[in-house]
């Protein structure tokens, strides 16, 4: 099962990359055509829910890292 976790943290990032530019063709089209959707991007990535969601998976990934967990750290709560 280690190995088979590590295969797939490979390949996160590509998985990652490939939805979020399916999401930006699906739902976002007129942004990138009228050339603000970096605006957007900005906005999405510094709201204080974005941020500590990044936060927990980095908390998640250096557990997992580790040792798989008995259960899933508690999510901090959102303000």
């Amino acid at each position: 099962m280690r190995k088979r976790r590590k295969a797939d943290h490979v390949d996160l990032p590509q998985d990652w990359h490939r939805l979020m530019l399916w999401i930006t063709d699906h739902f976002f089209q007129d942004a990138k055509t009228a050339a603000w959707m970096d605006a957007i991007l900005s906005s999405a990535r510094s709201h204080p829910g974005a941020i500590r969601t990044m936060e927990y998976w980095e908390q998640c990934d250096e557990i997992w890292a580790a040792n798989l967990p008995d259960s899933l750290p508690l999510i901090p709560e959102l303000a």
